[in-house]
């Protein structure tokens, strides 16, 4: 099949509008980015969630599920903006909203379309003795307060001792090592 000059122009264009990327090649910025999840209805994935970190972690307040929930999207958020780094997940607790989000495959698929890719995949760390590869928590706490213009919240550090290979979280790990310059 022959394809002519503008046909072709066409569909680079609309690929590169698939990908999350404008005209005048810059991606979708943080403030449209989290404009399209806000109108995104994930109202089943919640509920389901609610009943998910009851189960597994005895969580039950609506407050704290929704700082979870907020928080999983904005870690989404922030792989779409930084494919270049490594953003390991740092909390069991955030990352259980994206294991049941995912099990939602075409709500799922329709939020990474609408944040401008085709899809995130999650990469489970197989190793639960160390972290994946990547940035440390300081890092990831270093990104997210540039990308959002706030500090970690407090829902990120809940669990982080799950990484630590001492028994003394802080003192020494690899995620924890610089725990202290970064006030975590």
């Amino acid at each position: 099949m022959k394809i002519d000059k503008l046909s072709l122009m066409l569909l680079i264009v609309c690929s590169f509008a698939r990908a999350g990327v404008v005209a005048q090649g810059v991606r979708a910025s943080r403030q449209e980015l989290e404009a399209r999840i806000a109108a995104f209805d994930d109202t089943h994935v919640f509920a389901r969630f609610k009943r998910e970190i009851k189960k597994k972690f005895d969580i039950t307040d609506d407050e704290t599920a929704m700082a979870l929930r907020r928080e999983a999207l904005r870690y989404l958020t922030l792989s779409v903006l930084h494919p270049d780094k490594q953003l390991p997940m740092f909390s069991k607790h955030v990352d259980e909203y994206w294991h049941t989000f995912i099990l939602f495959t075409r709500e799922y698929f329709t939020f990474c379309k609408r944040l401008g890719v085709p899809y995130i995949h999650h990469q489970p760390n197989v190793d639960k003795s160390k972290p994946k590869q990547g940035q440390t928590l300081c890092d990831f706490a270093r990104i997210y307060e540039q990308t959002f213009g706030e500090k970690l919240p407090e829902v990120w550090l809940r669990g982080k001792k799950q990484f630590c290979t001492d028994d003394d979280c802080g003192s020494g790990c690899s995620i924890c090592q610089s725990c202290s310059t970064c006030n975590l």
